[in-house]
């Protein structure tokens, strides 16, 4: 994996120009909104985590060691960002042999990634280089792809939604839901932890004939089940209760 993350980098420096390379503390990047400082990432197996600030990466492998970098450059890459700065301080338990002096290198690519142990998705697939050590993980926050846009429903219990039944499902990125029901707007809110709990739902109170109602009835009752959800590259949310799928929408 580490050999592919530098086969990455060196194809992605090879398509860009030379003037593609900026450094952090130039007067345009001053200037500019700094839209890395606050990121972070994380990844599994190893358990890792780390935080960009306006002048550092602060990295730690957990349980084992931690190591502080200078932000000293980014630059565009293909389908991403590329971040480096010499690592100025290590620590913990067991930390990488010469590590200090040497770069840090992270990769934040703009493709969809998914937890390995909870399943959320998040926005930014990470790649980090660190003295001989090699780190992938996810970047971003699950709320960035959960609010992207608005989500029609296809589907409720492997059941084709019928023409002219209009729902949809839209995440405010900030724990309330809202949409269409079929019949009546709804709004509600949900919650993250390891999955995804919808609560109860409040809706306006019109009637409508033919099958809307009932339908309305289904997918209110598909949030009262669920636990977890993915939402796919494609952006297809799937809704899923312990049984398996129970909706899927698509944007």
């Amino acid at each position: 994996m580490k050999h592919a993350f530098a086969a990455i980098i060196a194809a992605s420096l090879l398509t860009l120009p030379a003037t593609a390379s900026a450094d952090h503390h130039d007067e345009a990047t001053e200037a500019a909104p700094d839209r890395w400082d606050g990121f972070s990432a994380r990844g599994n197996e190893p358990f890792w985590s780390a935080t960009i600030s306006a002048d550092t990466i602060e990295f730690e492998h957990l349980g084992v060691f931690t190591a502080t970098a200078a932000r000293e450059s980014e630059r565009p890459v293909r389908d991403g960002t590329l971040l480096t700065g010499p690592i100025s301080a290590v620590g913990g338990d067991v930390p990488p042999q010469n590590a200090q002096g040497r770069a840090l290198m992270m990769l934040v690519e703009d493709r969809h990634c998914s937890d390995s142990m909870a399943g959320l998705p998040f926005p930014k697939t990470v790649r980090i280089i660190l003295a001989d050590s090699y780190f992938e993980g996810c970047g971003g926050t699950t709320e960035e792809v959960m609010r992207d846009g608005e989500f029609t429903v296809a589907n409720i219990g492997g059941e084709a939604v019928p023409e002219g039944v209009e729902q949809s499902i839209r995440f405010d990125g900030e724990g309330g839901i809202f949409g269409a029901g079929g019949c009546n707007r709804y709004r509600g809110s949900y919650e993250l932890s390891d999955g995804l709990t919808i609560g109860a739902v409040s809706s306006t109170r019109m009637a409508c004939p033919g099958p809307r109602m009932q339908w309305e009835s289904r997918l209110f009752d598909a949030f009262r089940q669920t636990i977890s959800f993915e939402i796919a590259e494609d952006g297809t949310l799937t809704l899923f209760s312990e049984s398996g799928p129970l909706l899927t929408a698509t944007r």
